[in-house]
């Protein structure tokens, strides 16, 4: 009959959770290649007639920090946020220095919008509705543009 011992039984307890997180990495970063990779031939946006340069969150970090630290954004530019599935994303304004303007984007329409956010509002922004991209403009850029306007994404 085969015994283990606690030293062998603690070894494979140890590797079984090195494994599962090893794993557990490995899907993690494939999901994030994957979500910054989708959006790299994207470099403007027509809203509301108007055609904006877009800064991609093409990194982890400026996904996290997305406009956070700047003092400014140029007055046709805007970032964009690509996601590889739609859902319920939430931003906040934690460390802006200037108000902006975000839309939640799905399937080429606008489906959530919120107008000239202070840097000073602390609350967490949810969409109403699932999105796939997230454009943030300079507060008033979107003030003529209502829900379900059509967004054009260009090479």
């Amino acid at each position: 009959m085969f015994s283990l011992d606690k030293k062998m039984i603690l070894f494979l307890v140890v590797l079984f959770i090195a494994l599962c997180i090893a794993t557990f990495l490995i899907v993690k970063s494939e999901q994030m290649r994957r979500l910054l990779s989708l959006g790299e031939d994207i470099w403007s946006v027509t809203v509301g007639g108007k055609v904006y340069s877009l800064d991609r969150a093409d990194t982890v970090e400026k996904l996290a920090l997305g406009l956070g630290k700047r003092d400014s954004l140029c007055e046709t530019c805007a970032m964009i946020f690509v996601f590889d599935e739609a859902g319920v994303y939430s931003f906040w304004m934690k460390d802006m220095r200037f108000p902006i303007d975000i839309a939640w984007i799905l399937d080429g329409r606008i489906v959530h919008l919120e107008r000239r956010v202070s840097p000073e509002r602390r609350e967490i922004f949810h969409p109403t509705s699932k999105a796939s991209t997230v454009l943030e403009f300079n507060a008033g850029s979107l003030d003529s543009v209502q829900l379900s306007d059509r967004v054009i994404f260009s090479p």
